[in-house]
């Protein structure tokens, strides 16, 4: 199984240039009309603190302020699929090693938009940030590091929202997968071709095979569909979806084969007893042998 994959699918949806400029202009309006989306700029720099854990993500757009004036504003989008009691504290971390990374760089201070991504199924109880601290007189409040986030929690948007708000169609079912990703497997069965709306249009081109795939990997990551249920439920959209719900359940055993060959190796077992228990051939327990050996050096 994959490491948390609702980051996965949050990064591979947005990362994508014309999925961000749609949702930017139609899901964050008030933020949209500050910029001009057409400069909007993906960084490859992920700005998470070391000591922070996997489950974190972060994902950061460099973008031109629309108001005549040359700055430039860095977008920066943390996502959560569960509530986290101190969300101000990560973000701001994550700015300070923003403004530390333009210093090394030798630039200016980029002004930063802080956006949270929400689709837990818990409410998300938006506070300010000076309310961590209880009560305090202006005289105190000076010196606090006051500032605002945006938030997109998809649990406020209903489906017809979200199907008239995104034109993309990947944009559509990207966002509509995620905001009920952890409904009952049940619902999510019968509910299946209404969340994959516009499918068979979709999956005409290669980007929106390898989008498909990526939705079908997360299904089976984050919910307890299995692959038999998916491929019956997506015969009824498309036969050639069937195909990418096979293609991918068969990279899920994949992956989960070489982690348990991973741990054999580790443990000294010889190629063919990890064939045996994985079904792996010999030429793919060398290169993984290879990588761990790599990777120890």
């Amino acid at each position: 199984m994959i490491n948390s994959p609702h980051d996965k699918y949050f990064k591979q949806l947005f990362s994508q240039k014309s999925e961000m400029k749609e949702f930017l202009a139609k899901g964050l309006p008030q933020v949209a009309k500050l910029l001009d989306l057409n400069t909007l700029q993906l960084e490859t720099t992920s700005y998470i603190d070391k000591k922070l854990n996997v489950g974190f993500s972060d994902l950061v757009y460099n973008c031109q302020y629309s108001h005549n004036i040359e700055i430039k504003i860095c977008l920066l989008f943390e996502h959560k699929s569960y509530i986290v009691n101190n969300p101000y504290l990560q973000l701001l971390g994550y700015m300070l090693n923003i403004w530390e990374q333009n210093i090394k760089q030798k630039q200016k201070l980029m002004p930063i938009i802080p956006i949270l991504f929400y689709n837990g199924n818990d409410e998300w109880n938006y506070q300010i940030f000076e309310s961590y601290f209880g009560e305090m007189d202006s005289d105190l409040k000076q010196y606090m590091p006051i500032f605002k986030y945006e938030q997109i929690n998809t649990t406020n948007w209903s489906d017809e929202q979200i199907q008239k708000m995104f034109s993309l169609v990947s944009l559509k079912i990207g966002v509509l997968v995620m905001k009920h990703i952890f409904d009952d497997p049940n619902y999510l069965i019968n509910e299946l071709t209404n969340l994959l709306n516009g499918l068979s249009q979709l999956i005409e081109t290669e980007s929106g095979k390898a989008f498909f795939e990526t939705t079908v990997i997360y299904f089976l990551n984050a919910t307890k569909l299995n692959p038999e249920q998916l491929k019956e439920k997506v015969s009824e959209i498309s036969q050639n979806a069937v195909e990418i719900v096979e293609t991918g359940a068969m990279q899920i055993i994949n992956k989960a084969m070489e982690k348990v060959a991973i741990d054999m190796i580790k443990d000294g077992a010889d190629n063919q007893i990890i064939s045996k228990y994985t079904k792996l051939n010999n030429e793919q327990i060398e290169i993984i042998r290879f990588t761990i050996q790599e990777l120890q050096k």
